[in-house]
């Protein structure tokens, strides 16, 4: 995306609503590209760390091994599949009375700590995104959500409402 590239990639597995951070995936990945400053900055990672590192071709084949048939549960998910070219998904089902859906705010919802130097880090934004999920099996559940096609469908029901009220 405007010359941007995958340049870590991470994920955490979550059963039974526990998070196993005992079972996780977290590579960097050589952009074959100069990483601007300014995104460092951010993350920390930097040209020498990700010299060596697998291209993006060869980590997607290993993280989709990782993945498996598992559901995938992301933050921010239509920023990290764009680079993935999936399918955008909307979602702010258990929390739709605000507009605040930074994983900070939602963290912050959950009374989920982020340590700071972990954040913006494929490994700690995921195990953060699991913590909030883990947690959020039960909101779902008090609203009658259950399965992954009843939280699809009600996403996109919040999604169209929120247009609706958009025209008004």
């Amino acid at each position: 995306s405007n010359g941007d590239e995958i340049i870590s990639i991470a994920g955490v597995r979550v059963v039974n609503g526990r998070v196993l951070t005992g079972e996780t995936f977290d590579k960097l990945v050589n952009p074959n590209r100069k990483i601007p400053g300014r995104s460092t900055a951010i993350h920390g990672i930097t040209d020498e760390m990700v010299k060596h590192a697998p291209p993006i071709s060869v980590m997607l084949r290993r993280f989709h091994e990782f993945v498996g048939p598992s559901v995938l549960v992301a933050h921010n998910a239509a920023f990290a599949l764009k680079f993935l070219e999936l399918k955008k998904t909307n979602s702010a089902i258990v929390h739709d009375h605000t507009d605040q859906h930074t994983l900070d705010a939602v963290c912050e919802r959950f009374d989920v700590v982020i340590p700071p130097d972990k954040r913006h880090t494929a490994l700690g934004d995921s195990l953060a995104t699991a913590e909030v999920f883990a947690r959020m099996l039960d909101l779902l559940e008090f609203n009658g959500i259950e399965t992954l096609r009843e939280a699809i469908d009600a996403s996109n029901k919040l999604v169209q409402i929120r247009r609706q009220q958009a025209k008004y």
